[in-house]
């Protein structure tokens, strides 16, 4: 395609220095690209490649294709919202699960440690008593 046709969704607008019509169509070296970018940010305004005389369009025409772009739009926003909440659920998730499964085993430790401990001190008294007995054990 040779043309870009611009079309504005509120002519009268000033985007790249000028006023815009509802439609205008320019030569494919009219714009730079990153003055191409910045009308296509615009959710204003669409930027279509077009032959030479483009794509006519009147206010009903431009209405639908504001209602159009603003459906894909709002449905990409939805798919995009949509993940990054399944994101961060499955992400605090898995946070919760670690701590979980961490803080048990932190007990256990904590309870092995006691437990040897406690086992410990249960061979000292029983070597204590035993040689307790051997010395009050009446002699043969």
């Amino acid at each position: 395609m040779s043309h870009i046709q611009i079309i504005c969704t509120k002519p009268g607008m000033r985007r790249n220095g000028i006023e815009h019509p509802a439609s205008a169509i320019y030569g494919k070296d009219r714009w730079s690209e990153t003055e191409l970018d910045a009308f296509r940010a615009d959710p204003s305004f669409i930027v279509q490649p077009v032959a030479r005389d483009g794509v006519q369009v009147d206010g009903g025409d431009i209405e639908e294709a504001v209602e159009a772009r603003v459906k894909i739009v709002s449905e990409e926003l939805q798919a995009k919202f949509g993940k990054a909440v399944a994101d961060q659920v499955a992400e605090k998730l898995d946070e919760a699960v670690a701590k979980a499964l961490k803080e048990p085993n932190e007990q256990i430790a904590a309870l092995r440690k006691e437990l040897e401990a406690a086992n410990g001190k249960v061979a000292e008294l029983t070597a204590a008593a035993d040689e307790a007995k051997a010395k009050t054990a009446p002699k043969k």
